[in-house]
């Protein structure tokens, strides 16, 4: 999306991430703790990372409290809003990924690691099943969003992003009725996507191997839930 100039998709509704870009733009005040400070930084959000006529941002579950405080009428009526609900179809790896995450600190596939620890989950068995829940209660809470307010997202699979980033690309484009620059997408495909570090790789094996009675467990209730018909 940003090659194509649709918006600039990054996490802006972490207190952290707020806090910070806040400061960079000389808002007054911490978003996260004053009424005054969260509204100068809604708009300075939407001044500064609206690109192309667009303004997105990746929102997660536990981040929507922040987000109807920072944009406390909610989403702008009187613009086309559109949503794009990006799962993982894995959910052993998806918890794999999500222990990893925590306990290298590394939340993308560069070797930046943040300053400070974002999830207290550790290489154990409580923090395993903790991640669990953690991902079934964030998919949870999407599904019930969207029915609640008759939303019908555009799913898409971050196992389909790898495999063919391609057709995501132009599956977005039809949803918000834009054209693609056929030059940045084919320079899009050619990249390389995915890739972990070898300790990151190492981990994620552990935490499959050793705990796979307890994604098991949970991967089943979490089948019961969104597939009754299976029972």
């Amino acid at each position: 999306m940003i090659g194509q100039g649709w918006g600039i998709p990054n996490e802006y509704y972490s207190a952290h991430v707020a806090r910070i870009l806040a400061a960079r733009w000389g808002v007054r005040g911490d978003p996260s703790a004053g009424a005054a400070a969260r509204l100068a930084y809604g708009r300075e959000l939407l001044r500064r990372r609206t690109s192309g006529g667009f303004f997105a941002a990746k929102l997660m579950a536990a981040q929507t409290r922040f987000f109807n405080k920072v944009h406390p009428k909610g989403f702008d009526a009187s613009v086309q809003n559109h949503f794009i609900h990006l799962f993982r179809e894995g959910f052993a790896a998806q918890v794999a990924s999500l222990v990893t995450a925590a306990t290298t600190n590394r939340w993308s596939f560069s070797e930046t690691s943040t300053q400070f620890r974002i999830l207290d989950l550790r290489l154990d068995r409580e923090s395993v099943e903790r991640a669990c829940r953690l991902v079934i209660d964030s998919e949870r809470f999407w599904k019930m969003a969207f029915a609640e307010h008759g939303i019908r997202p555009l799913e898409i699979s971050s196992e389909a992003v790898v495999a063919d980033p391609g057709r995501v690309v132009k599956a977005i484009a039809a949803l918000i009725g834009e054209t693609i620059d056929e030059h940045i997408l084919a320079d899009l495909v050619v990249q390389e996507r995915g890739s972990a570090y070898p300790i990151d790789r190492a981990l994620k094996h552990e935490i499959l191997t050793t705990y796979g009675d307890v994604l098991e467990h949970f991967a089943a209730e979490r089948r019961e839930a969104y597939l009754p018909s299976a029972r």
